[in-house]
Parts: C-alpha cells; sequence; structure tokens
C-alpha cells in the first residue's frame, strides 16, 4: 500500500475529531458537529471517480498546480503531489479553483507518469476514504439526518481502506440490521458519536450506504437512550454486541 495514502491507528483517532457526544436533537449543537463536504476535497474526488465512463476512459481532476487521474474501472489513480500536500487540500474548504475532464483514449495513465516522473498511485477506494476523513475529521454533513435509517448496500473492503474505531462492528452492524441511524448505532455499540460520524463518512464516499425509505422517524425521541425493544430483541442485540466486539478486537490485534 503507498505509504503517502497510509494512517496509523493513531491518526485515525484523531481523524475522529475530540468533539464529545452531543444531544443530536438539539438542533444547535447538531450544527456544531456539522460540515458541508460540498466545500472540501472529497466532493471533487467523488465527482471524479464516479463520473460515468468507458472501460478505457479516465478522468483528469486539475487542482491548482496538482494534477490528479482516476481510472475507474481499474479503481487506480494517479497523483502529481505528496502527502504534505495532499493533506493540506484535505484539512481546509476548497479555496482554488478545479477543472475535470474525461479522457477518451487508451494508454491515459502512462501519458501522465511522462508528464509526472514523481506521481503516485493507490486504488481510489483507499484515496476516497482517506480524504473523507481527514476532510470530515469526525464531524457529520449538515444534510444527514442523525435519526434516519441506513442501510449498507455493500460490503466495505476494510482490509484495504483506513480501518477507524469500530469500523467492523459498524459494517456487521448496518448490513445485518436494516434501518439502524447513526444515533442509534453509537448507543447500540457504546461508540462515541464521532467514530460513527467517520465510519458514515468513508460508506458515504464510497457510495456504499443509502436512507431506508419508509415511515419518517420520531425526532423527538432522546437520544441519549437506545430505543426500548421487547426482551427478546434486547437479548439478541446483546449477543451482537459481544459478538462484535470480539470480532472488532481480533481484528485490532
Amino acid at each position: 500500500m503507498n505509504a503517502m495514502l497510509d494512517i496509523d491507528s493513531r491518526s485515525l483517532h484523531a481523524l475522529s475529531g475530540f468533539v464529545r457526544d452531543v444531544d443530536l436533537s438539539d438542533p444547535l449543537r447538531r450544527q456544531r458537529i456539522g460540515y458541508d463536504p460540498r466545500a472540501y476535497l472529497i466532493a471533487h474526488l467523488a465527482d471524479a471517480a464516479f463520473m460515468p465512463c468507458r472501460k478505457d476512459d479516465a478522468v483528469l481532476l486539475e487542482i491548482g498546480s496538482i494534477a490528479l487521474l482516476l481510472h475507474p474501472r481499474s479503481n487506480r489513480f494517479w497523483l502529481s503531489c505528496g502527502e504534505d500536500e495532499l493533506r493540506r487540500l484535505s484539512l481546509m474548504p476548497m479555496e482554488i479553483s478545479t477543472k475535470m475532464r474525461m479522457l477518451h483514449f487508451v494508454g491515459a495513465p502512462e501519458a501522465f507518469m511522462r508528464r509526472h516522473p514523481t506521481v503516485h498511485s493507490d486504488s481510489i477506494d483507499h484515496l476516497l476514504a482517506s480524504v473523507a476523513l481527514r476532510c470530515a475529521r469526525g464531524r457529520l454533513p449538515f444534510d444527514v439526518d442523525p435519526q434516519a435509517e441506513l442501510h449498507l448496500t455493500a460490503w466495505p473492503n476494510l482490509t484495504r481502506l483506513p480501518l477507524t474505531p469500530g469500523a467492523l462492528r459498524m459494517a456487521m452492524l448496518w448490513r445485518r440490521q436494516r434501518g439502524i441511524s447513526i444515533a442509534e448505532t453509537s448507543v447500540l455499540l457504546d461508540l462515541p458519536q464521532r467514530h460513527v460520524f467517520s465510519f458514515y463518512n468513508v460508506c458515504a464516499a464510497l457510495r456504499l450506504v443509502t436512507v431506508v425509505t419508509g415511515e419518517p422517524r420520531n425526532h423527538a425521541q432522546p437520544t441519549s437512550q437506545a430505543p426500548k425493544k421487547p426482551a427478546a430483541n434486547a437479548r439478541e442485540r446483546g449477543l451482537l454486541r459481544r459478538l462484535l466486539g470480539t470480532l472488532d478486537a481480533f481484528l485490532h490485534h
């Protein structure tokens, strides 16, 4: 894996931020832990990564003097800058213009590398996840309802992504229990909200999470307590929590 985009375990905790849990039903406090992804680098990267294209097409993204080439079909990217510059661009709202264009010819990666001899390369998934974490830093997008029911549409390749605290447990929960909200996830798995926000941001950047349609949630429900369930369901969730905790501990061993 490219060391430029690798994030050690201590940094992963730091990227989840240091904000304490808040009452997510309080609009003012919800506002304080929010951010707008459209103002950050991650929005431009996601647009480029998921642009409809043919087999040999590549997408060239120019950010000031930095060039980034993405080849969606092979899940690879090539970047003309280094770690420090990428980190700087990820941490602050975008203040420079970007240009995006499709390249319809075979050999675009080779041509890009000839023009940029010090190019860096890795998987697009890893790039999106890493930049999403740095842009969000444990915050939740303003337009995401923490009480909305979520569903993980596909299993993320956790062995090749920055593994945020509790990621495996959340992935299993969101795949197994359709309709779990962000607020419920924090309570059920006993995780700080910022870690749940971080995992959501990674999944959203990879377009692996959707909001379950159906009856509106009761937003007046306190977020500091888990929803009341029948005893049998409570026992089932207790068993699930222990299983998820065991698997998460094994993965981090």
